[in-house]
């Protein structure tokens, strides 16, 4: 007699090694993704990163709650607000690096008595002709 096994229920268990287990743990330890983002990345439970942290890591020890530190609305602002003064300030840098070639053009148009510029509506030379001076 042969049972059938609803699909859902049967779960597979997977097995890993040491050394995955431990550069897992390393990645943890390092900060650079949160414990939810590493168990998305690897399709881990956050249980099984925590038992892996416990058991693995050298900083972390069973039987201590690991706080994690989120970053306050305050802290987030302030963040925002110093990458807004620091594009601002490149903003204006190149404005004023814009300003100095157009100077500069004016210049050039003043001395060599050539039409620099070329209007919206001006057709482009072929390369071909001669160019007249004022």
């Amino acid at each position: 007699m042969s049972k059938k096994f609803n699909s859902r229920s049967v779960r597979q268990y997977r097995k890993f090694d040491i050394e995955f287990k431990k550069k897992v743990v390393s990645e943890y330890e390092k900060g650079t993704f949160s414990p939810t983002q590493i168990s998305r990345m690897y399709d881990l439970h956050v249980s099984v990163l925590y038992k892996w942290v416990y058991k693995f890591s050298n900083v972390s020890e069973k039987h201590y709650r690991i706080v994690e530190k989120h970053e306050s609305p305050t802290e987030k602002l302030k963040q925002y607000e110093n990458r807004i003064a620091e594009l601002e300030r490149t903003l204006g840098q190149k404005q004023m690096l814009i300003d100095f070639y157009l100077k500069m053009i004016d210049l050039a148009e003043e001395d060599l008595k050539v039409d620099i510029k070329k209007n919206i509506g001006s057709k482009l030379s072929s390369g071909l002709d001669k160019t007249t001076h004022k």
